[in-house]
């Protein structure tokens, strides 16, 4: 199967009629996807989850613009070929609650999340080149429930309040 674009919801635009927009875009997992992630998606504002998972062909970075995607609430970029820094921009998606990039090839920390405050779930493990420590201002992630953090290059203890 090809790409799920069929969610979509409608919305009023601003001389009363109705449009459709795409709310959840979903890569069905092993559909053999090659190629990177396009920065072009930032143009979906009103997206609200983008899955794209198991598929070890795609490869790069994830793309500092979907910071952009201010209405998301689930990103899972898991099981792929991923690579670079988890970009510092992604914090700026104020609504998002899952964020699953566990078992790709990404650096850098998890300190970009800690501004989140509706993070439900965090979780980069098996990714060997995540490094730091688990910063204190977790703790004031309070929807915090799942973190996975293992087979990552992090190091410490939780903080405890």
């Amino acid at each position: 199967g090809g790409p799920n674009l069929s969610d979509g919801e409608e919305e009023e635009d601003l001389v009363g009629g109705k449009q459709w927009v795409v709310t959840h875009v979903s890569l069905p997992p092993l559909n053999n996807m090659v190629g990177t992630l396009c920065p072009e998606l930032k143009v979906l504002r009103y997206l609200k989850e983008l899955h794209v998972q198991l598929n070890m062909d795609v490869t790069g970075t994830i793309p500092s613009e979907y910071g952009s995607l201010i209405n998301l609430n689930t990103l899972v970029l898991a099981y792929n070929a991923l690579t670079g820094e988890i970009p510092k921009e992604i914090s700026n998606m104020k609504n998002l609650e899952v964020l699953q990039l566990e078992q790709n090839v990404l650096s850098g920390d998890i300190n970009f999340a800690m501004t989140m405050s509706k993070l439900k779930e965090l979780s980069v493990e098996y990714n060997p080149n995540i490094t730091g420590t688990i910063p204190e201002s977790i703790l004031a992630l309070q929807n915090l429930s799942i973190l996975s953090l293992s087979n990552t290059d992090m190091y410490g203890t939780l903080p405890s309040g």
